[in-house]
Order: C-alpha cells, then structure tokens, then sequence
C-alpha cells in the first residue's frame, strides 16, 4: 500500500502519547496544557517521516522493476549490449550474443580479442576500420559477417559509442549489436531474384547490362577493348516443340553448363533470354574473339546427355566490339544480335562480326515489317498468276497464284524480303489467308465467266499449317463460294512438314476435303523416300535451281531423270519449273516430265492478262493423277 508508513507511524504515535496522556490524567486528575498542543504535534511528525518512509519504499520498487528491464533487454536474443574496458582488456557481453556466436558470455569475458578472430576473412578490414574509428573517439556502426563457433555463417549490425573519464581519456568502449542474418538472407535472395535467371543460375540481362556499363565506364579511360558475343541455338523451338519445354528446360541448363566452361576473370556469360546466351568478354581484340567463337562451335560438336541420351546441338554467334560497333551495352547487344542473324542465315553453326551493312539490311527489315501491318488494311498486295501447261500442247492446265507487294513509300518489294518478315513476325496469317480467299474468290469468278476450270495453286507455309483453324478455314472458303475442292491446290515446301506431326494432320485432312497437295522446289530440302510415301501429295515440282542445269552439265540433268523417275513410280503428277529454253522442254519430254511453268511459256500474269490467256489456250480437261 502506498500509505504504510504514513498510517503505522501516526497510529502508534497517537496510541502512545494517548497512554501518556491518560496516565497523567489519571495521576493528577487533569491534563496538561502543553500535553494537549503536543499530541497533535507529535501525530504530524510521524506522519511525515511515516511519508518519507512511504517513498523511498516507492523509489526502491521502480528501482527493482527498471532493473529488471534493463537485465532483460541486456539478455535479449535478438540485441545484445556490449562493454570493452580498454584498460583492463576485458568485454563484458549480454545473453544475446551466446546465440548468434555460440559462444558463452563467460567466453567472451575470458578471451579478449574472441570477437576478432570470429570475423569473416574477407570483412576484416572494415571490421578493423570501424574498431580504429571507435578508438578515436568517434562513434560507428558496421555490419560485417562472422563466423559460429558451428562454423555457421551469420551477420551482425553494431553501434559502438567510446565513453571518457571525467580527464577525458577514452577508458570503455559500449555499444548494442544486432543478429541480421534473417535480413542479409532475403536480401541475397532477392538479389539473386533479380540478377540471376532462375533456371541456369547464370547472370540474366539486368546484371549484364550493370556489369557493360561498368566496363565500358572503365574502357573510356583505358582504351581497353571489349567484345560481345550473341549466341542463339540453332533449332532449339523445333526441339521445344517436339520434346516440350520440361525437355527444353533441360537440355539449356545443359547447355549452360557448358557455356559456364568459358567464364574467365575477364569474362561474363549470361542468359540473355530464351535460348539465347551472351558472353561479355573484356580486354578481347578481333582475333581473340575469333579464337573464342570457334572454341564455342567446337565444344557443341559434341553430343549434349538429357537424360542419359545424346542430342546434337548447334549454335550461332553475333559478335560486336567495342569501340569499334558501339558505345553503349544496348547498341553493343543491338548489333551483336544483328551478327547473329547474319549467322543463321548462313545456314547455322558459325560466327559473324558485325559490320555496317547488317545494320542497313536490319533496317530494310524493320521498314517491311513496319509496311506489312499497313499493307492488308491499305490494299498494297496484288496477286498474279503463272500459267502451267502442258508440255505437249501448251494448253494452260493450271495456274500459280503469287503474292507481290507494292508499296507507295519504298515501291516494289521482292517476295524474298518480305515473305520471310512476315513468317518471323506471324503476319504471315493474315497474309495467307487474304490469298487464299483471293484466289479462290478469282477461280470461282472465271468459271462463272465462262473458262473452263483449272486448279490454281496456292503457296501455303509451315506457319501457316500449324494453325488449328487452317482446315477449317479452307472447309468455310470452299463451302461459301460453292468451289469444287478439286480446283484448289494447297503448295508446300518439303521443309514445312518436316517433323511437324500437326502439319501432316492437317494436309490429310485437306485430301480427304478433295484439295490437291503438291511439293513445292522439290529437290531442295532432303526429302526420303520414306518421308515422300506417307504424304498425300498430288504433284511434285522439280525446282528451277535444277531444271537450269539441265543445260549445262550432266550431273544436273541426271539429278532431274532421278526426280522425274520417282515421281512417276510414286504416281505423282511432276512439273517442272522455271523453263526459260527449247533444250529445257525437249529434255523434261524425253524422260515423261509433261508439265511445267516458266518464262518460256509464260511470265506471271495479271488478272486482266490471265484471262486474255485462258481464253485463248485453256484445256477443258482438268489433269487427274
């Protein structure tokens, strides 16, 4: 109670002086004046020191209890408080700090320099910084590593404070430390979040780029030379596709295993995105970025192991240096990819520096690509048509519907520039399909004119077929315009069917419709003879990379009997293309070639001159095989 000593010493004071004072009356029959004035008197004082007793009793609780925090926050595990005596060489350490060493307080105590020696080799030096700091009567905080006496790693965060005698000589050194481990771990996790790709563990872009622009930094004062090189797998998406992207996954952390093999103290690799890898290589001149390149190609001769089995696996490698193609990471990459491109279309498995005309031919490309999304809405594509006859009589018995491109900006664009563009960037749907219903919509037109019909032959790609709704795009062109589906003919390149399961469904189904399937540059993609018997194709048509030779030496027109004789044995009807001569067409006869195309009979033709031409030379018959 807070009044204790209030009430006990007034009571007793009051129960004596009234025993005093009652015995005297008692005595004497009365009671003294001086008696009377006393006894109030005397009850005041003792409640006043019984007031003093009070609290002072108070004082020596909160005293108690503020010592008891204190003892508690000194023990936390979370903090600890330290105290080096300077003079004495002795650490006086809370609770806390058993913990996050392993090592008792008592420890601490007995051994002074313990906390040095558990400091992590590598932050020593600043460890020692901040002790020399506290020395000079500064205060300081660090944070560095140490190591559990488990031989854990763990972090701390200390705040020390230097204290003075009253002749201001520096005598103890205080302070509070934390345990962080907890905080440096996330930190180190996010960091490696935005760093590192997640699958390989090698640096991702974000950390390239940081890591250009530091060297590059550098390089401006040094005139050091820096090399990046771009590495793109070659037909990793086929592999992606046919094995699924579990499989893909695995097969690049394969890869990344071996492009780790070429990280150097001067050099960086790092996944870039996809399948595609970039080596940042300091200090590289032209000829050591060759040497590297090759060194590259030569390590993907060998078989890669998923799974304990073997896949082949090639790559190929932009490469642009510094100063020469660049001054920044972004041009640097920009252009490196440039190179690689350039590669690829080499045909793979090599290496190509960059040089201006790749930018110049980039360009080109990003203006098509750019005048391809215009090109559909603006109504910039035209098709013309090329007669195929027959060899015999010239009667034309079908016709090619190709694509050209006229632009009012750039003018006349070649179908090999823009074709490919558009493949790459899908446009090549929506292209594909505008011709499609185009030529079919023209056929139906000329046999509502009064033609006879033929086939007309439309070149479908490879993107194009993997398309679900390909097939019943044609069931809807063909039903809505009331076209025979035997006047339709679906053209392919070899490659396009190529281990692509979809595609081959597709072109099942588009024979079962009553569509004709024909191969398209035939001779050019290496074909089998397995490959040609489970295919439902109508017609084979011999490439005019062949048929030129013909002319002009022997293996070129034995290559051409070959393909004449198979087709025929297959049941296949074979044209031949680009005729340009007499010679050409005499010889195609000779060996039961019947068919063709060509400016020697005749170049492509607009709609307005095609149907002068059928009208003029048309079979009645269409050609059946």
């Amino acid at each position: 109670m807070q009044y204790t000593g209030r009430i006990v010493a007034s009571s007793l004071v009051f129960i004596i002086n009234s025993i005093y004072i009652a015995y005297y009356f008692l005595q004497d029959g009365s009671i003294r004046l001086i008696e009377l004035i006393g006894f109030p008197i005397m009850v005041s004082l003792a409640w006043f020191f019984g007031k003093q007793y009070d609290k002072a009793k108070w004082y020596l609780v909160k005293l108690k209890e503020s010592n008891a925090d204190l003892n508690s926050l000194y023990n936390n595990s979370a903090s600890f408080l330290w105290s080096s005596d300077i003079n004495k060489q002795k650490n006086t350490v809370s609770k806390g700090m058993e913990q996050l060493y392993g090592y008792t307080a008592e420890e601490f105590e007995e051994k002074y320099d313990l906390w040095i020696t558990t400091v992590h080799e590598d932050d020593r030096e600043k460890v020692n910084h901040y002790y020399q700091e506290l020395l000079s009567g500064k205060s300081a905080r660090c944070e560095w590593r140490l190591i559990h006496k488990n031989g854990e790693e763990r972090w701390l965060a200390a705040l020390g404070n230097p204290l003075f005698n009253h002749e201001g000589q520096l005598v103890k050194l205080n302070g509070v430390a934390r345990d962080i481990t907890y905080r440096k771990q996330m930190e180190e996790k996010l960091h490696t979040m935005a760093f590192y790709d997640h699958l390989t563990g090698l640096p991702n872009r974000n950390l390239l780029h940081e890591q250009i622009t530091q060297s590059l930094s550098q390089s401006k004062q040094t005139q050091r030379k820096i090399a990046i090189m771009l590495l793109d797998l070659d037909r990793f998406k086929i592999i992606n596709d046919t094995l699924g992207h579990t499989f893909g996954d695995l097969l690049l952390k394969e890869v990344s295993n071996r492009m780790s093999r070429f990280i150097t103290d001067h050099s960086i690799v790092s996944r870039y995105g996809g399948d595609e890898f970039i080596i940042f290589q300091e200090n590289a001149s032209y000829y050591e970025a060759s040497s590297l390149a090759e060194d590259i190609i030569r390590e993907f001769s060998d078989p890669i192991f998923v799974n304990g089995k073997p896949f082949f696996i090639s790559t190929s490698i932009g490469i642009s240096l510094y100063p020469l193609n660049g001054d920044s990471s972004d041009i640097l990459i920009k252009n490196a990819d440039a190179a690689m491109y350039a590669a690829k279309e080499n045909g793979g498995n090599g290496y190509q520096f960059y040089n201006s005309t790749l930018d110049e031919k980039n360009k080109k490309i990003m203006r098509i690509e750019s005048g391809l999304r215009e090109a559909l809405e603006n109504r910039e594509f035209t098709l013309v048509y090329q007669p195929q006859v027959h060899l015999d009589s010239g009667h034309i018995v079908g016709a090619e519907a190709l694509l050209r491109w006229e632009s009012p900006e750039y003018g006349f664009i070649s179908p090999a520039d823009f074709i490919p563009v558009a493949e790459k960037t899908g446009l090549i749907v929506q292209i594909g399909e505008w011709v499609l219903e185009t030529a079919c919509k023209q056929n139906k037109k000329w046999q509502q004119e009064g033609f006879p019909p033929i086939p007309i032959a439309v070149n479908v790609s490879g993107y194009q077929l993997q398309q679900s709704h390909f097939l019943s795009l044609v069931k809807r062109l063909l039903e809505d315009l009331d076209l025979d589906p035997a006047y339709l003919e679906i053209e392919i390149t070899e490659s396009v069917v190529q281990n692509k399961e979809q595609a081959i469904q597709q072109l099942h189904e588009l024979k079962a419709l009553g569509v004709k399937i024909s191969v398209d540059d035939f001779g050019t993609g290496y074909s089998s003879l397995s490959y040609l018997q489970h295919l439902p194709i109508d017609k084979l048509k011999i490439d005019k990379s062949f048929v030129d030779d013909i002319t002009q030496n022997s293996s070129g027109r034995a290559i051409v009997q070959t393909i004449i004789n198979m087709g025929n044995n297959l049941s296949f009807n074979v044209t031949a293309e680009g005729i340009e001569n007499e010679q050409q067409v005499a010889f195609l006869k000779e060996n039961h070639c019947y068919f063709g195309q060509g400016y020697y009979f005749h170049r492509p033709l607009s709609v307005e001159e095609m149907t002068r031409m059928m009208g003029k030379g048309v079979s009645s018959v269409l050609v059946e095989v």
